[in-house]
């Protein structure tokens, strides 16, 4: 056994009981491990439906599933590696603990998550400097407007807070990035 993996890090669950979400982000690069029974009665065990290790950097810092999330609608889980070294996007720049989220979507037809999504920090180009840490994906949350917002809409919205000089920022990406979840 890999000592030191932080297994149970995070946790979240589907209210009926049967879907359980668990971090490790310092087993290598970082798993998220789905985990699954066929009832939701207490005591029936809970089986490993598939592990999802990343592979993002070549390296061990990324820690996926550092922060992790769930829609209220219980279809998107979101996790986030904030110590993920990322490489600009036209690759000239490696990014020191830039950090990363990963968007999983619920499939009700085989009861499983899959990826959907994997969303790195927005660029702005102001800077080369490859020790900016903006630790994207330290913590984030699925906004759903609904009925009390006077805004009732499908769409949802993700938040990613990013620790940029020990202040915290929050990204709208829908704003910022065009992405809709």
């Amino acid at each position: 056994a890999t000592a030191d993996q932080d297994f149970g890090y995070k946790m979240v669950a589907r209210n009926d009981g049967r879907a359980l979400i668990v971090s490790a982000p310092t087993k290598g690069q970082g798993n998220i491990n789905f985990l699954f029974r066929s009832q939701p009665t207490a005591g029936t065990a809970f089986q490993t439906q598939s592990t999802l290790t990343m592979t993002d950097g070549d390296d061990n810092t990324g820690k996926l599933g550092y922060s992790l999330s769930m829609s209220t609608d219980e279809n998107f889980v979101v996790a986030g590696a904030p110590f993920n070294n990322t490489l600009s996007s036209d690759g000239s720049t490696r990014y020191n603990d830039n950090g990363l989220v990963k968007i999983y979507l619920w499939n009700p037809s085989t009861f499983n998550y899959s990826q959907l999504n994997t969303i790195t920090p927005p660029e702005d180009g102001s800077t080369t400097d490859s020790s900016q840490a903006q630790r994207f994906g330290q913590s984030h949350k699925i906004s759903e407007p609904g009925d009390a917002s006077g805004r009732s809409t499908p769409t949802k919205y993700l938040f990613v807070g990013a620790c940029m000089n020990g202040e915290l920022a929050q990204m709208d990406l829908p704003t910022i990035l065009g992405h809709r979840i």
